[in-house]
């Protein structure tokens, strides 16, 4: 499941920089430095080209130091002066993090549990940045999403060690069971993973190399159950509804119960190794201040 979501920009972004803006640039800006260079035409330049000046427009400006000068400023000249101004605005703002585009990549349980609040904090904190959002991607398709810029941060379970990117915790999520409300298992307060065995269960893609797949498999193994699966799936939304359709239960981490069906208990999961983590990634080669502030915000909220 794609959520894309495109946030407007506020205030100083309201207005796009113009593409002809960075164009030729640097000829420009010589130009202007050659009408404007001696310090008394510059004044006079600025105090002439303001909207509201009130004096007279018609008075030349002061005669220039060395070489002679035009004899005023031109159309062009102050065209010049917006756009130098506007794009050193500009680079001022992408230098602070202000301004910029970044699309966000949640894995399933993320998606649910803290994608609406994270959504409004980045748009409070960072209004100039155009956020977007992908939401139910596995963790290998997160990290494939990174290297091809097709993501620019993601918040996944983390995967085995990758030099290309940066990783940081936010937290361990515990583990609950997910089962039909009218299973034999409902009506117990906790399960260990032995009371799993002979359970239809529902697990997320083997063939698409989902972590919780390995998670879910290693801790039931390491209580000498079996698994029996009875269905795979890729995204956890499917994974609940099943549930709820009395297809089989599944494991999953506990922010997966923001996802209320009816039809579906959750029950906690004992055992100190029932946990998986929850972190936030990027391209290790990525330092974009609006980035790094991105990545800021996503850490202070754990």
């Amino acid at each position: 499941m794609d959520l894309h979501h495109r946030y407007p920009k506020l205030g100083f972004t309201s207005r796009a920089m113009r593409p002809e803006v960075y164009v030729g640039i640097p000829r420009r800006v010589e130009q202007a430095q050659r009408e404007i260079a001696d310090v008394d035409r510059r004044d006079w330049f600025r105090h002439h080209s303001r909207p509201n000046s009130v004096s007279n427009c018609s008075t030349a400006p002061p005669a220039a130091s060395t070489s002679p000068r035009p004899a005023g400023p031109t159309s062009s000249g102050r065209a010049i002066l917006a756009d130098v101004d506007e794009a050193a605005h500009h680079a001022r703002l992408v230098a602070a993090g202000a301004v910029g585009h970044l699309s966000i990549g949640c894995v399933g349980s993320a998606t649910y549990s803290l994608l609406p609040t994270l959504s409004r904090r980045l748009t409070e904190e960072l209004p100039g940045v155009d956020f977007s959002f992908r939401g139910e991607m596995l963790a290998p398709d997160q990290v494939e999403a990174l290297r091809t810029g097709a993501i620019d941060v993601a918040l996944l379970r983390p995967v085995a060690a990758d030099l290309s990117l940066t990783v940081h915790t936010l937290r361990r999520d515990r583990l609950v069971v997910a089962v039909p409300v009218d299973h034999p298992l409902a009506r117990r307060k906790r399960l260990r993973a032995a009371d799993l065995a002979g359970a239809d269960l529902i697990v997320h893609s083997a063939d698409r190399r989902s972590v919780m797949y390995d998670v879910v498999l290693g801790l039931l193994r390491d209580a000498g159950v079996e698994p029996h699966i009875r269905h795979e799936v890729g995204e956890t939304s499917t994974l609940v509804t099943l549930v709820a359709g009395g297809l089989g239960v599944a494991v999953v981490p506990k922010p997966v119960t923001a996802l209320a069906l009816d039809g579906v208990a959750y029950l906690p999961l004992a055992g100190a190794d029932a946990r998986v983590e929850l972190a936030v990634a990027h391209r290790a080669e990525r330092s974009e201040p609006h980035l790094a502030r991105t990545v800021g915000i996503i850490q202070a909220m754990f």
